[in-house]
């Protein structure tokens, strides 16, 4: 409404100037009057009224003994009294007083050290006195007694020392007063008359405010009618969400009560039933009389409630997100939408009997309470704060959290078949679990960092992890952690340790997963730690069954554990409704992270969630069951696919997918990195079209590392040079379509597996063909080879390492691309084509802008063209283990790494010329790593090595900058040394970008702007006004002011029309 009330301010304050100048009057007064008369124009004089003032100004400097206090308000009053007796003026006079503190002491330091004030001031003169004044302030010899005695009889503890004061007279003016009167005389038949204001004008103008309010008026209908819609579907979901957390905490009291019951039913049935009648006495009958009741209102008010949900639920408002795809609206419902089918006053009394059973239900809970703490004086175990809940109300409804929350819903993967739910904990469905006893499965404890890290002793620990710990019997034998496990969580900090997993075999039956939890605090953040928290898991697990059998390993292959980082863990409880979907997405992009042959063990092993309650159990079962609705069952759990063809959303085109960071656009691209790990997990998908097929063995079995020493050059053959501006996956597919045995290079980052594409990170070459194609399981196969190689990872294995060796590049054959470039929105293709091969490369880090990669180039120009050349001289030697004939070839490390593009194609071009046969290179990118290229290979005679040239001007500064220290990470999923930010919103990994015009723009992107937060307010939920609105809003406040300036014009017109 505040954009509405801006468009009447332009014609109104027209017709209020227009009343004011026809009809005003000037105002008497008895200061100075100034006439002028306007020289081109006689008829026109204008009077200025202006009052003189003498003030005096000046500032002192003081030394006292506590600043802070003279800022205060008493403190000023003070200081104006003390400058008041001081000029022997009134207080009135003294106008302001202004007290500073350049040198500041510390607050926890208030008498020990003097301090400098510096007390400006400013007194009216009235009576021609301005010069005694002055004269008085200039003088410091009563000063400082003068205010030392106001601060004193102001109650302050303050010391003051005047040390110099300057004061000065100066005159001021009073804002002018200027009235102009415009006289016109007409001559008629010899007479004189004055003119009126034209009676056309004044219609001309209510003509114009009239039809602007005509405008108006419907435009602000629309824009009511759309915030009371929103405000009305808002309070639909606060409900939802209130209901829906009061039936968690009725479940949880619901408990508490039953297991009281029990304890109290034994306690009947046993020998001192009794003494325990006379204790308890009447006091249980009277309580189960309030819980009777308490049950009976719940009862009632759902039944109001449902029958109102389930006549709403079929519209726009539901208490869970569909995940079947809404049409999309009409331009009617656009322009006035329906409002929600419960009429207001009816959310408004079920929310007041809400409330009234949130009291009810609180009284109730310190009833129970009393009754267990009267029945059982020593407590009992499993009620150990009976009748405390968690909050009675939730975290107000946050309008971006919820659209980030929507985003995961298209998160599944046919792994989650090997998924249940079940109603218990990790120990098993039991009351409690005997210690030794064998269980059969591996466990997961949710350990704390202070104890199996800081302490490694096991006292203290409480919830699941201390159940678990009672069971292995820790707290009987030393209570301590085995020293293999200490020492794997041994670090300086909580935040180093987030996401580790250790395995450990305590006996036979007793087989534990710790692990150490992300604090979460975005979904965003959640995502990326808790998927790498699952990887580290999962990995530990799937450890285990790796090689031949032995006989510590557990006899059933299940894998038992908790929603990781609930509860405690979650910092921001506005995530707590949302925890269900986050855990399984998280989950989701665990399982698209590891590769085949761990997916693989998973797939024969069965993954237990345990969820101990009732209201939980009920969430996370719908959750998963939404998730696996999702799989085709009939075909295998593939991917189904709809008429959009699992394209992304056209936000105006697919450039967001390259450029765009804003966290809806990472969870966007997440969502589309899922439907590949998807199509790549069930080796194909479904479409209207019928099943298609992907065959990953012959990619993952030719998948080697391959070094520049395999490389032969002889220098024979012809060699034939193309520069091509399209990105080179579409080259690759063009020329392998055309019958001719391609091999693509993909810029890699030697850091980070797939770049950015498994958080999210705006999408260069390597996203785009790990989102593409079947590449990713050849990169992970070569990752997780490295992983296993203990021999590069230090005790602890927490380090940033480089998985493709500087010398080598990864060589993946028989690449299939069933998706379209990002410039077509990633459509699957009915028809995958198969490239002879692609070579991944990862150049030189250059840029110290670049967060997941640190500074690797060598600072000696000689050698780093001998390594740039090395991994030219591999790639060539994949070209020929493949028998390829066409090598497309982008500028590798010309975008966000900040290779110098001339130097690139220079050594290329060496490489080029020592290839033993005929060869045909495509170039894309850079125009001038074409060039570079061109010139190489063509020269006749050959130029000078590239090596024996200068060093371009950016490689020089590479060398005066310091080398940039990696920061402690386990390879591949351990986290980084954190300052907890959004995961990856730094510049894509990739060394180019798949579009050149952008390539160089995403280098150095600062970080996502987080979602503003919302607001909480315990009454109504805020509406916010969408962009068209504003945007039309907008226009017409400027139609207001173009208005309002015409009507200017018009008035000033007015007297010559006459």
């Amino acid at each position: 409404m505040k954009a509405l009330r801006s468009m009447w301010r332009g014609p109104v304050f027209a017709v209020i100037l227009f009343s004011v100048a026809s009809h005003g009057e000037t105002e008497n007064t008895t200061t100075t009057d100034i006439t002028t008369t306007a020289a081109d124009n006689p008829n026109l004089t204008t009077t200025t009224t202006v009052t003189i003032l003498e003030f005096v100004t000046g500032e002192m400097q003081a030394t006292v003994s506590s600043c802070v206090t003279l800022q205060t308000d008493t403190g000023r009053g003070a200081i104006k009294t003390g400058i008041a007796t001081l000029a022997q003026v009134t207080e009135a006079q003294v106008s302001t007083v202004d007290v500073t503190c350049p040198n500041r002491r510390l607050s926890f330091l208030p008498r020990l050290l003097s301090a400098t004030a510096q007390i400006g001031f400013g007194i009216q003169v009235l009576g021609g006195d301005g010069a005694s004044i002055q004269a008085r302030m200039e003088s410091t010899d009563n000063a400082s007694q003068q205010l030392q005695d106001a601060i004193q009889t102001a109650g302050l503890d303050v010391n003051i020392t005047v040390d110099s004061a300057v004061a000065s007279l100066v005159q001021s003016l009073t804002t002018p007063t200027t009235t102009a009167m415009s006289t016109a005389t007409t001559t008629v038949a010899g007479t004189t008359s004055s003119s009126e204001f034209p009676v056309e004008l004044l219609i001309v103008i209510i003509l114009l405010c009239v039809v602007l309010i005509c405008c108006v008026l419907p435009v602000g209908g629309i824009m009511w009618r759309k915030q009371v819609q929103e405000q009305r579907v808002m309070a639909v979901r606060k409900l939802d969400d209130e209901v829906i957390q009061l039936e968690t905490l009725f479940d949880e009291l619901s408990t508490q009560v039953e297991v009281f019951n029990d304890k109290c039913q034994k306690e009947l049935d046993g020998r001192y039933q009794r003494e325990f009648r006379d204790r308890v006495g009447d006091q249980q009958q009277g309580f189960k009389q309030k819980w009777e009741a308490l049950v009976e209102e719940k009862k009632r008010f759902l039944k109001e409630y449902e029958f109102e949900m389930l006549r709403r639920q079929p519209a726009e408002v539901s208490r869970q997100p569909s995940t079947v795809a809404q049409p999309p609206p009409t331009l009617q419902e656009k322009i006035w939408p329906p409002m929600p089918v419960t009429d207001p006053n009816v959310i408004q009394g079920q929310h007041k009997q809400l409330n009234q059973l949130d009291k009810t239900m609180k009284e109730t809970c310190d009833i129970f309470g009393q009754q267990v703490r009267l029945a059982f004086p020593n407590g009992l175990p499993e009620i150990p704060s009976p009748g405390v809940l968690g909050s009675i109300r939730s975290e107000p409804v946050n309008a971006s959290i919820q659209q980030e929350a929507s985003l995961l819903a298209p998160f599944t993967h046919p792994l989650f078949a090997q998924v249940t739910v079940k109603p218990h904990g990790v120990l098993g469905a039991g009351a409690g679990v005997a210690p030794f006893t064998e269980i059969p499965a591996v466990v997961v404890d949710p350990a704390g960092w202070r104890f199996v890290g800081k302490t490694g002793e096991v006292k203290g620990a409480g919830g699941a992890a201390g159940a678990i710990y009672d069971w292995l019997g820790l707290k009987k034998t030393g209570g301590k952690f085995p020293a293999e496990v200490r020492e794997h969580f041994s670090t300086h900090t909580e935040e180093e340790a987030e996401t580790r997993a250790k395995f450990f075999a305590y006996n036979q039956g007793m087989h534990v997963i710790h692990v150490v939890g992300p604090k979460i605090r975005s979904i965003q953040n959640a995502l990326h730690d808790l998927s790498r928290t699952y990887v580290n898991v999962f990995d530990e697990f799937c450890k285990v069954y790796e090689g031949p059998a032995t006989t510590s390993r557990p006899t059933s292959q299940v894998l038992r554990l908790l929603p990781i980082s609930s509860g405690i863990f979650l910092q921001n409880r506005k995530l707590e409704r949302y925890m269900a979907e986050i855990t399984w997405s998280s989950i989701v992009l665990a399982f698209g992270m590891m590769p085949t042959a761990q997916q693989e063990i998973l797939r024969n092993s069965s993954i237990e969630v345990c969820i101990f309650k009732k209201a939980e159990f009920k969430l996370y079962e719908q959750k998963l069951k939404e998730k696996k609705n999702l799989l085709d069952s009939s075909m295998a759990n593939k991917l189904k696919l709809t008429e959009t063809f699992g394209a992304v959303p056209d936000k105006g085109g697919f450039d967001w997918v390259r450029t765009k960071n804003m966290p809806t656009d990472r969870l966007e691209r997440l969502a589309c990195f899922t439907r590949t790990a998807h199509a790549l997990a069930a080796q194909g998908f479904t479409s209207q079209a019928g099943e298609v097929k992907l065959e990953l063995q012959p990619t993952i079995s030719g998948t080697e590392v391959v070094r520049a020493s395999a490389f032969n050059g002889t220098g024979s053959g012809r060699k034939l040079l193309h520069h091509e501006n399209l990105t080179v996956m579409e080259v690759a597919l063009k020329t392998q379509s055309s019958g001719k045995m391609t091999m693509a290079v993909n810029a890699a980052s030697a850091y980070q597996v797939g770049g950015g594409v498994m958080s999210g990170g705006r999408h260069a070459l390597e996203e785009t063909w790990c989102t593409m194609s079947t590449l990713l399981p050849s990169l992970q196969k070569v990752q997780w080879q490295d992983r296993r190689d203990t021999s590069h990872a230090p005790p602890g294995g927490h380090h940033l390492h480089q998985h493709i060796p500087v010398d080598a590049c990864v060589l993946s054959p028989a690449i299939q691309v069933f998706r379209d470039t990002s410039a077509k929105g990633y459509r699957f293709q009915e028809r995958p084509v198969t490239l002879t091969g692609v070579c991944s490369m990862a150049m030189f880090n250059m840029n110290s802008r670049v967060a997941d990669s640190p500074l690797d180039a060598p600072r000696e120009f000689t050698e780093y063209c001998k390594q740039v050349k090395d991994k030219f001289k591999a790639a060539m030697a994949c070209m020929l283990k493949l028998k390829a004939t066409v090598l497309v070839c982008p500028d590798v490390g010309c975008g966000v790494f900040e290779n110098d593009p001339e130097v690139m194609g220079c050594l290329l071009g060496e490489v080029v010329l020592d290839y033993p046969g005929d060869l045909e290179v495509i170039a894309t990118g850079k125009p001038a790593f074409f060039d570079a290229l061109r010139k190489t290979v063509e020269a006749d005679p050959k130029l000078p090595l590239r090596a024996t040239g200068a060093a371009p001007a950016s490689f020089e500064k590479l060398k005066a900058a310091p080398p940039k220290a990696a920061p402690p990470k386990a390879a591949p999923y351990a986290p980084k040394a954190k300052a907890k930010s959004a995961p990856g919103t730094s510049a894509p990994s990739g060394a180019s970008a798949s579009g050149p015009p952008l390539a160089e723009a995403k280098a150095v992107s600062p970080a996502a702007p987080s979602a503003p937060k919302a607001k909480a307010k315990s009454g109504a939920v805020q509406a916010k006004a969408s962009p068209k609105a504003l945007g039309l809003s907008f226009v017409l406040v400027l139609l207001a002011k173009f208005l309002y300036l015409i009507s200017v014009w018009l008035m000033s017109k007015a007297a010559p029309m006459s």
